[in-house]
């Protein structure tokens, strides 16, 4: 997801067809479009995550980064203060 955004965007649209009650794929969704500065659907794919987890922020995500490398979970936030998500 780092620099390949057409795939990312390819395979979260395949997560969310076998996962279409989670709101995972929609956020990596966003993050791909954003990051490909597809701004018209990235709007559309975050609404997405609103629907289904209306308090996520950047504070949650940084939460539950756990694990991850710092340099993949700056690219997430980055991709998705893009869509506008919330801070706190």
């Amino acid at each position: 997801m780092l620099d390949e955004f057409t795939l990312a965007i390819i395979d979260m649209k395949a997560a969310m067809l076998s996962k279409s009650n989670f709101f995972e794929p929609h956020i990596g969704l966003a993050t791909a479009y954003s990051m490909s500065k597809n701004y018209v659907d990235v709007r559309a794919a975050y609404q997405c995550v609103d629907k289904f987890y209306p308090e996520f922020s950047a504070a949650i995500l940084t939460s539950v980064s756990g694990t991850l490398h710092p340099r993949y979970v700056e690219k997430w936030l980055d991709g998705l203060r893009k869509a506008r998500m919330q801070e706190e």
